[in-house]
Parts: structure tokens; sequence; C-alpha cells
């Protein structure tokens, strides 16, 4: 065979290297000595047909031996653009993978020429490996999952209390627990645009930041109020550094600081003056009597106040973590959108079934 292969990459949990941090047992890279740039550069013929066969069985005996008891082996090439190296190698993973995922929010915005990035979801993602991000963005702050027994498919976490500026406000308590009817805690949800609060922990949040904003002479803006829907709002500028901080504090002593636009956004109102709105939203409804459809979440953390951040779901250890992220790493806005998945996609639905080569681009299986 002319194209002769290397083997390289082996790792196993207890030796795998941060920025290759696998969720799969054992992961395996098999690569060709020869420079073929990518699965798509294979071509239609005996030779490159041996290839990848050999390449296969290579992978296959090397997980035999050091993962015999695997419930399932995976082989695969990642197709362009989510190759993170312009030379073929094939995946060899021992199932199962380890239930971890993340996704980094960009920035939101409202005019459709400025949305030009994309919002990585990062699968397989371990936190050992957020060492990758930039010098202080590194470290993530963890807060208990709560199961819920009703409605399973909800990451539901325990919101204790708000900050505004240096006022801690105790939140109400039904978001620091579900009950058995699924009634009650935090839902995190990337498809709700701002964050919700129940009637009671929303008004004093609302209180508490009109007297800081007051406090700073912003007036009011009752017109955009009317406008948006969101309360409180007020004449401001963006050079303006008054506006208060918010904090967000969950279980486990986990506070998620949020960047001013996370919380606070400015625009142009009717009359084209410059005003802001605090961007949190009242649960309407959820203080009623009764409810007959089962109970639902008493809170939800809208994806509004998650960009900007990394959010990991690690399941396996019943825990959601946040990690500010502006710079490098996943989430870098340094990163092209084919690299922002580059080393952490184990998971992602971009395997070829190696098993029949004939779904391989460019090459056509023979009966052996």
């Amino acid at each position: 065979m002319k194209k002769l292969f290397c083997f390289c990459g082996g790792t196993g949990r207890a030796a795998r290297r941060p920025e290759r941090a696998s969720m799969a047992d054992w992961h395996y890279l098999v690569i060709p000595i020869e420079h073929i740039p990518t699965v798509n550069d294979l071509r239609r013929n005996t030779e490159d047909h041996q290839l990848v066969s050999h390449m296969v069985a290579v992978g296959r005996d090397l997980l035999n031996r050091d993962a015999p008891n695997s419930e399932e082996h995976r082989f695969g090439f990642h197709q362009p653009p989510f190759n993170s190296v312009d030379h073929l190698h094939l995946h060899c993973l021992a199932l199962p993978f380890m239930p971890r995922f993340s996704y980094c929010l960009v920035a939101h915005s409202f005019c459709a020429d400025r949305l030009i990035r994309p919002s990585p979801l990062i699968l397989g993602r371990s936190p050992d490996a957020a060492a990758i991000g930039a010098p202080g963005e590194t470290d993530f702050v963890y807060t208990p999952l709560l199961h819920n027994p009703k409605h399973p498919y909800f990451y539901s976490v325990a919101l204790e209390a708000v900050s505004v500026g240096g006022k801690r406000i105790q939140a109400q308590p039904e978001l620091g627990y579900v009950d058995r009817d699924g009634n009650g805690g935090m839902v995190v949800d990337s498809g709700t645009t701002f964050t919700m609060l129940p009637s009671d922990t929303f008004a004093r949040v609302a209180d508490e930041f009109a007297r800081a904003m007051a406090a700073a002479r912003f007036t009011r803006a009752e017109d955009a109020e009317a406008q948006t829907g969101l309360s409180p709002c007020y004449h401001y500028s963006p050079t303006d550094r008054a506006v208060p901080p918010v904090a967000l504090h969950f279980r486990g002593n986990a506070t998620v600081a949020l960047p001013r636009r996370n919380y606070f956004m400015g625009f142009k109102s009717k009359e084209g003056r410059a005003v802001g709105c605090l961007m949190l939203m009242n649960v309407v409804g959820n203080d009623d009597d009764d409810d007959d459809d089962g109970g639902g979440p008493a809170g939800t953390l809208g994806n509004f106040q998650q960009q900007g951040f990394e959010v990991v779901y690690d399941v396996d250890a019943s825990r959601v973590g946040f990690a500010p992220r502006r710079g490098g790493g996943p989430c870098g806005t340094r990163s092209r959108a084919g690299e922002l998945v580059r080393a952490y996609v184990d998971r992602v639905q971009l395997w070829f079934n190696v098993a029949s080569l004939s779904q391989l681009p460019g090459v056509q299986s023979t009966d052996q």
C-alpha cells in the first residue's frame, strides 16, 4: 500500500490532555503519513478504500485492547468546515460518552447587519478543560441542578437572591426548590429571551433599581416603558457609568455578576432620545390560584442574561456552571466559526458511518 499511516494521540480518561479532553472512555486518532487534507479529498479508487479500511481496523484493534468492556465503538471523520486540522485523521472512540455540554451566547443585537458571529454549542465539554480560556476568565462557578420529577427535561437551579448595587434582595422561596408536582425553581433556558422573575421578587428588584437610578439622577422615560413593555426605563447615555451593578446569587455560593449590557440595554426612543431599560420581566400570572396544567418553573434565566458567558451543563455531577467569556478559548471573538467547535466536538452529528465505507465522500465501497 502506497499510503502508510501512523498512530497518534491515544488518550484514556486518566491521561488525556486538557485541550483535547474527550468525553469518551478512550479516544484515539489514526493519521495517514501521506498528506490528505480532509475526508473530501479521498478518491474513488481501491487505494483510498484500502487506506480507510486499514485505519478503521487499527482503531478497532486499539479499542478492543484498551477498552474491552465499552458499550460501543464509534469511528468517524469531521467534515469541513468543522475540522480543526487540515490533515485527515480518524477519530476512534469507546463509548459511553459522559453527559456534559456547554454553549456560549454571543452579544445580542436586534440589528440584522450585526448578526455576524455564531453562538457555539460545545458538545463533550469537560469542566477540567476550562483552563483554556483567556486569563482571568477561566473559573466556573457551579450551582446544583434541582430534580424535577414531573418535568425532567428542565434544567432547574435555585436562585437565592438578586443584588442591585450594594443591596441583596432575597428571592421568593419557590425559586429555591421544585416540589413533587414540578412547581418551582428557576429554569436555565437558552430559548427564552429575558429572565422572568415571580411578581414579588421582580417588584422588589425593580424598586431597588429605580431607587438607585433616581439617586444617580437619571430621569424616568415613561414613554419608552409604554413603547417596550419593559420597566423601569430611563433617559441615559452609553457613557453613563452610574447604572447600578446587578448580580444573581444561586445555591452553592455561586454568584454571577452580570455585565451591564446583560440587564440594561440602551436604544433610541420614538422621539430619537437615548434611553435604557431594565431587561428583566415579571412572570405574569405566576401568583394565580390553582393551576390545573401541572405547574411549572417559578422563574426562567433567559438568554439575554446568559450572553457573554459559557454555560456548562455537567449532568453527570448534577450541576450547571457559569464563566465569563470575552476573549480567547472556545467562545472567543478571535476564533473563526470552524475553530469554535474544534477541540471539543466529540458527540456532534458529523460522523460518517465508517462501518459502511460507501458513505464516505469520494470513496466507493467494494465487496470484500
